[in-house]
């Protein structure tokens, strides 16, 4: 969830990424840490052919791109998490 929207971002059926004001199934992402050191984050409910195959990707302008077409080695689909401490993510 992100904290100041108070949204969780979803992956729906048709392959949009959204936003939701509660937990829902399509907001659970399967995680994963590829070869090269970035993640990747699959939808756990929808998938094309194989479990884990929609992939949450972001093109070049910063809109998200239509899950139905990525797949894990696109640049667009893969990610560097920020950790930050939680004083950090605190409202002022």
């Amino acid at each position: 969830m992100d904290i100041k929207s108070q949204k969780y971002l979803i992956l729906t059926e048709r392959g949009d990424i959204g936003a939701t004001g509660k937990k829902t199934d399509e907001s659970l992402f399967f995680h994963h840490l590829e070869e090269n050191a970035y993640d990747t984050f699959a939808s756990v409910k929808y998938y094309r052919k194989k479990p884990y195959d929609l992939f949450l990707a972001i093109k070049k302008n910063g809109k998200p791109r239509q899950a139905r077409n990525t797949s894990a080695g696109q640049r667009s689909s893969q990610f560097v998490p920020l950790h930050m401490k939680s004083e950090i993510c605190k409202r002022v």
